[in-house]
């Protein structure tokens, strides 16, 4: 609801959510995840220790929380859910780009949009814009024809391919 955009619209999609950490945006996050949750679809967020997402889902009912590490593989994770529809929360790119390199996190993020590629999985993957330079950015977004960016006014531009 507060994408607006309704449930049944965000099956299958791959979303990269920009987010400024200022603001709210782990209950956005919460409200996609219990949303999943609530159509009893399987809903894993991969977060790491101490992040505001975690805080925010943390002890949800009907949502699974992995430790996000760089080493982290998406495949078990898939094949431990083979049932569909499935919903990942990708937490985040911008700790991975900044943990690695920003060349790791846009190869990651190419292969794992290929391996999420069945049209019954859903994944938004979060990236913090300003903590990366305007080049990393725009590759990261050239991956994506699904983009939120959410800001201090809340939703600030929805883009679906």
């Amino acid at each position: 609801r507060q994408l607006g955009i309704q449930h049944r619209a965000l099956i299958g999609k791959k979303i990269l959510f920009e987010f400024d950490p200022s603001t709210p945006y782990e209950k956005v996050i919460r409200e996609f995840a219990l949303e999943c949750a609530s159509n009893k679809e399987t809903v894993i967020v991969l977060t790491p220790r101490g992040s505001p997402i975690r805080q925010t889902v943390e002890g949800e009912k009907g949502l699974e929380v992995v430790d996000l590490t760089p080493s982290t593989l998406l495949s078990p994770i898939l094949e431990k859910h083979p049932e569909r529809p499935l919903n990942l929360v990708y937490d985040s790119l911008s700790d991975l780009a900044l943990s690695t390199d920003s060349r790791r996190a846009y190869t990651f993020t190419l292969d794992s949009l290929r391996l999420l590629s069945d049209p019954r999985i859903s994944a938004i993957f979060l990236l913090n814009p300003s903590a990366h330079d305007s080049t990393d950015v725009s590759s990261l977004r050239g991956l994506f024809s699904n983009q939120v960016a959410y800001g201090k006014q809340g939703v600030s531009s929805v883009k679906f391919g």
